[in-house]
């Protein structure tokens, strides 16, 4: 309900269609009792998990290819070998930074003569 009033305040009529066809796709929307209604949202069911597989394995694949992850592969790949790839970024860091203020005295230096 709560994306259906996102939608209807957002004026996104092609969100709202998607959402009443969903819940008209739903296992909640079969009404009715017995064997026959009972393998309908049984169905239906099986074709939202489907779908949310669906979801989330294109969710992981983008994951995979983030820079994010491929940092994680490389901090992991580090330990593997007993190494810390943050802290070894971190000195890295620092050296550069040390270096860049070295740097900047020399300029000031050289300006103020």
């Amino acid at each position: 309900m709560a994306e259906a009033n996102k939608a209807y305040a957002a004026g996104d009529e092609a969100k709202l269609r998607a959402i009443l066809d969903d819940w008209h796709s739903s296992p909640e929307a079969v009404e009715g009792e017995g064997v026959a209604a009972e393998l309908v949202r049984t169905i239906r069911k099986i074709h939202q998990v489907q779908r949310r597989l669906a979801e989330l394995a294109n969710a992981l694949t983008t994951l995979r290819h983030s820079d994010l992850y491929r940092l994680k592969e490389r901090a992991d790949a580090a330990s593997a070998v007993g190494q810390d790839l943050f802290s070894e970024m971190a000195d890295q860091l620092s050296t550069e930074i040390s270096a860049l203020w070295k740097r900047l005295d020399l300029i000031r230096k050289v300006a103020a003569t």
